[in-house]
C-alpha cells in the first residue's frame, strides 16, 4: 500500500494542471488515503505547489515552495501523531528536498533563464511540450472520466483511480523528456535538475518495489496500468531522467569502471602474496643482518644453478632407467625369437 501512495502522490505533487481543477485534486488527495496529519501540515505546501502551474516559476516562488516545505516537515516531526508518518512523507517530498535542500543554489542560479525561455523562446519553438505531449488534456480526462468521478464520490481509495492512468503516466514521460531537452538546451543542466526533482519520489517507489520483490507481480497486474510501469523500473525510469548520450558514456564509464577494479584487484591480490611470501626487509637492511648485496646476488646464483643441477640430474637419471628398461625389453623379445626359431629348426629335421 505505501508504494502505491507514493505513486499516486505523483499526479498529486507534479503533473501540470489547471487552476480550476483544484477543487478535484483536493478531493483527490483526500481519495488517496493519505494520513490526516501529513494533510494537515501539507496545506500550505500543496498551495505553493498549485501556483506552479498558473505562474511562471519564478525565484521568489521558488523560495516560498522551500519556506512552505521547511515549515510542513517541522510540522510533521514536531507532531507525535505524524511522527509515525515521518518516512512516507520524506518519500513523497524527497523531490523537493532535492531542490530545496541539495541544489538549493542551483536552481536559485538558473530559475531566471527557465522563466526567460518559457515566457519568450518557447513561441520559436516548432512545439511546446505541452501540445506534443497533451499533458493537461490527459489529466483532465482522467479527472473528468465517469470511474474516477464515481470514485471520488464514493471515496474510494486512489489506487481505483491509478488503474485509469495509462494516458496521463504516458503525457508525463513525453513531457519530462521534453522539458529536460529543451531546458538543458538553454539553460545548461537545468532541465536535467528539474526532472530530477520531479522522479525522486518515483525513484523510492522503484526501491520500495525492489525491496517487496515478493509481490511485484501481484501490483504491476492489480493496480500499476503498463504505460505507468517506466516509472517504477530503474532502467526505464533512467531513460526520463537522462539523455541517450549521457547515459551511453554511463556505460562506457561503468565498464572502464569494471576493468579497473577488476585489474586493481588483481595487482592487489599479487602485492598481498607478495608481501606474505616475500621477508618484510627494506632496501638497505641487507648489510644490518650482515649479508652484502654483492653476497646475495650470489647466493642467488649458486641457489639457481644448484636447481638446475638437480633438475638435470633426474632429467638424466629417467633417461638411463627409461633406455635400461627398453635395453631389457628388446633383449626378452630377442630371445623369444630366438627359441621360436630353434623350435621351428628342430621340428624341420624331425
Amino acid at each position: 500500500m505505501r508504494v502505491l501512495l507514493i505513486f499516486f502522490s505523483l499526479f498529486i505533487l507534479t503533473s501540470s494542471y489547471k487552476h480550476s481543477f483544484k477543487g478535484p485534486l483536493s478531493n483527490l488527495i483526500a481519495s488517496a488515503g493519505f494520513p490526516s496529519c501529513i494533510i494537515g501540515c501539507s496545506s500550505n505546501l500543496l498551495e505553493e505547489l498549485d501556483d506552479v502551474f498558473v505562474q511562471p516559476f519564478s525565484t521568489p516562488l521558488f523560495e516560498r515552495i522551500c519556506k512552505s516545505y521547511r515549515t510542513s516537515r517541522s510540522c510533521v516531526t514536531a507532531s507525535p501523531k505524524c511522527l509515525l508518518n515521518s518516512e512516507l512523507y520524506d518519500d513523497l517530498t524527497s523531490g523537493i528536498r532535492y531542490a530545496c535542500n541539495d541544489e538549493y543554489e542551483a536552481f536559485r542560479s538558473f530559475l531566471p533563464c527557465i522563466k526567460v525561455f518559457v515566457t519568450e523562446k518557447r513561441e520559436s519553438l516548432d512545439g511546446d511540450c505541452e501540445s506534443t505531449c497533451r499533458l493537461n488534456d490527459s489529466l483532465t480526462d482522467l479527472m473528468m472520466s465517469k470511474p474516477v468521478q464515481l470514485s471520488i464520490i464514493r471515496g474510494s481509495n486512489g489506487i481505483d483511480i491509478l488503474k485509469h492512468a495509462g494516458t496521463t503516466c504516458k503525457s508525463l514521460s513525453c513531457y519530462l523528456k521534453c522539458i529536460r531537452r529543451d531546458f538543458n538546451k538553454y539553460c545548461g543542466s537545468s532541465g536535467s535538475k528539474v526532472v530530477e526533482m520531479v522522479v525522486r519520489p518515483l525513484d523510492v517507489l522503484s526501491r520500495q518495489i525492489r525491496d517487496n520483490s515478493n509481490n511485484i507481480d501481484s501490483i504491476f497486474r492489480n493496480a500499476i496500468p503498463s504505460d505507468c510501469r517506466q516509472f517504477v523500473i530503474p532502467k526505464l525510469l533512467d531513460e526520463i531522467r537522462f539523455d541517450e548520450d549521457f547515459l551511453a558514456k554511463m556505460r562506457i564509464l561503468l565498464a572502464t569502471r569494471m576493468r579497473q577494479q577488476i585489474s586493481s584487484n588483481y595487482v592487489e591480490g599479487e602485492k598481498i602474496i607478495k608481501e606474505l611470501l616475500l621477508p618484510k626487509v627494506k632496501r638497505d637492511e641487507p648489510r644490518n643482518h650482515g649479508w652484502d648485496l654483492v653476497a646475495i646476488t650470489y647466493m642467488f646464483l649458486m641457489i639457481s644453478i644448484l636447481l638446475l643441477n638437480v633438475v638435470a640430474l633426474f632429467a638424466v637419471l629417467w633417461w638411463c632407467c627409461k633406455s635400461a628398461a627398453e635395453d631389457k625389453a628388446a633383449r626378452h623379445l630377442a630371445d623369444n625369437t630366438m627359441d621360436v626359431k630353434f623350435s621351428l629348426d628342430s621340428e624341420s629335421s624331425n
